[in-house]
């Protein structure tokens, strides 16, 4: 639950949102659901996740592996659930390197191209 309280703070510092409230309004959902979510007595469903991942900018199934390890009642379930999380981290260090130099080049192939016109 704590990587899940995380993952909520992570999505109101993002968005420069005040309080838990104006994270609910942000995703279209109660308070009082943000509340229980960080209490641990519900959890986000997989649309809240895909709305949690949009938030912070965290793989859909990082978000899903921290929901799903905190959700499950299992010591044997919340590790294939954090290793599904894992594995999303892993995967965006890995990747995000590549992909911000490939963005990056493209840029620059844009800025200095030349402009052509079809009529």
């Amino acid at each position: 639950m704590d990587q899940l309280n995380k993952l909520l703070d992570k999505a109101r510092e993002m968005r420069s949102l005040p309080s838990d409230n104006a994270l609910a309004i942000a995703m279209g959902v109660s308070r009082q659901r943000v509340s229980a979510w960080r209490h641990g007595t519900n959890y986000p469903d997989p649309v809240a996740c895909a709305q949690l991942s949009d938030l912070t900018g965290q793989p859909l199934n990082y978000v899903l592996g921290v929901v799903g390890e905190a959700r499950a009642l299992s010591k044997e379930e919340k590790q294939v659930w954090r290793r599904l999380a894992q594995v999303a981290a892993i995967a965006l260090v890995a990747i995000a390197p590549t992909f911000l130099q490939a963005s990056d080049m493209a840029k620059n192939f844009e800025a200095n191209s030349p402009q052509m016109h079809i009529m």
